[in-house]
């Protein structure tokens, strides 16, 4: 990670996690005052590469033509891809409040290990709420927060649509 990015206290980031099924990759970016903007508007960008385990909430992948009882060795198992990016802006409003608007995108799909779409698990049941090998999302927030810089109270209005 880079905490003073072109030395304007912009911040990089990069994660990699590797496990046996399990894979993170996530980079971000934030500068926390765009161009010297006058209103001191912040933005912050972000990806991430998810693949992890679903075994625990979806059980096991069907296989074709399998007696059932069968097929419970590591090569049924469900595997969640998730790609997520989204861009938030941030400013202050007041001196004690501030406010954010925001967009994500994600799509999730569910596979085997190999990488093989799965639209339903050993049951008949869908992965996906849209039935097709993966599902879509948008979702866009705007937030407020009133922060008195004297006290530790905190009050914060949220709302997301999806």
């Amino acid at each position: 990670s880079e905490r003073n990015l072109f030395g304007l206290n912009q911040k990089v980031s990069a994660q990699v996690e590797l496990g046996q099924v399990d894979k993170i990759f996530k980079v971000q970016h934030v500068d926390p005052w765009i161009l010297g903007d006058r209103y001191r508007t912040s933005r912050t960008i972000s990806l991430l590469n998810n693949r992890s385990s679903g075994g625990i909430i979806h059980g096991r992948a069907e296989a074709e033509g399998e007696a059932e009882g069968e097929g419970e060795g590591p090569s049924a198992n469900v595997v969640l891809g998730r790609l997520m990016g989204g861009v938030e802006y941030r400013r202050p409003l007041t001196s004690s409040w501030s406010g954010s608007l925001g967009a994500h995108c994600q799509r999730t799909k569910c596979m085997d290990e190999h990488g093989t779409p799965l639209t339903r698990d050993c049951y008949g049941a869908p992965l996906t709420f849209s039935g097709t090998p993966d599902d879509k999302m948008l979702v866009a927030s705007a937030s407020t927060s009133y922060g008195n810089p004297d006290d530790a109270a905190q009050l914060l209005l949220s709302l997301e649509q999806a």
